[in-house]
């Protein structure tokens, strides 16, 4: 597939910059954290009322809580909990009826905080590795300038990923998995394919993950839930906008890419 000279037109760039001007941080609090904030600037989180908390909100980027499903899957470029379908599940800590501190997220139950991240880290650090070197061997054969650009910036978001959780596991004293999870693999492996054009591959990614913010609430959801593990915390605070940003790119770039195929500025080769 390559490009025709025909101009990309205003509202089509338009489109495209307005989309990565809103990629801003903003799903990562919640009231409870924005309370804290304001405890720790010396503030009475009490006494400032709704009014102020509302706007401390708006100030820290915090989204609105939705009840989400949250399995343990695949972004198109590495491995994040994403929400694929609609159903009631759960994101609480909490006591048992044994006496231990119950820690639920992703509708699985943890015996702990400790054992969900442990959990977590093992099933993304093996993704964002291999999710880094699928890309750069997609780079090797990818023909369009624009999407080329975004995969260079991509690739290496994922690879610094999977060296932070990669040490994160070692403090923890745990290794890095051998493999990646099945369920994770097939959503990186095609992403290597050289049958599938540029605008293929985008075009698969985005029709799984239409809703980069739905897809990502979940973990934004698991992210509010820690509070022990204040490190890893921070460090999943930051995957997480990267992840979002990802997929936000790779969603306005396949419509503007899709839309000038229809124009006849995209042919196929």
């Amino acid at each position: 597939m390559k490009l025709r000279k025909a101009p990309i037109d205003n509202l089509t760039l338009q489109r495209l910059e307005q989309s990565l001007d809103e990629d801003l941080l903003t799903e990562a609090y919640s009231l409870e954290e924005i309370a804290d904030q304001l405890r720790a600037l010396g503030g009475n989180p009490e006494a400032i009322g709704e009014r102020g908390k509302a706007l401390m909100s708006g100030l820290l980027g915090n989204a609105d809580p939705h009840a989400h499903s949250g399995q343990l899957s695949a972004s198109p470029f590495g491995g994040v909990p994403v929400s694929e379908q609609r159903q009631e599940v759960f994101f609480d800590s909490g006591a048992s009826d044994v006496g231990h501190s119950a820690f639920r997220a992703f509708g699985k139950t943890y015996g702990s905080e400790h054992e969900a991240v442990i959990d977590f880290l093992e099933a993304i650090t093996p993704a964002e590795v291999a999710a880094s070197e699928a890309i750069r061997e997609w780079l090797r054969t990818c023909q369009i300038d624009c999407v080329k650009g975004g995969l260079r910036m991509v690739a290496e978001r994922e690879a610094y990923h999977g060296r932070a959780f990669t040490e994160r596991l070692i403090e923890l004293g745990r290794t890095v998995p051998a493999s990646v999870r099945p369920e994770i693999r097939e959503s990186i492996d095609y992403l290597r394919d050289t049958s599938l054009s540029d605008l293929e591959k985008l075009q698969r990614a985005s029709g799984r993950y239409p809703n980069p913010e739905d897809a990502m609430q979940p973990l934004f959801e698991f992210i509010s839930l820690l509070k022990e593990d204040q490190q890893t915390k921070e460090m999943l605070r930051l995957f997480a906008a990267d992840e979002l940003s990802t997929l936000r790119w790779q969603n306005t770039l396949c419509a503007v890419l899709t839309e000038m195929k229809r124009n006849g500025q995209i042919v196929a080769e």
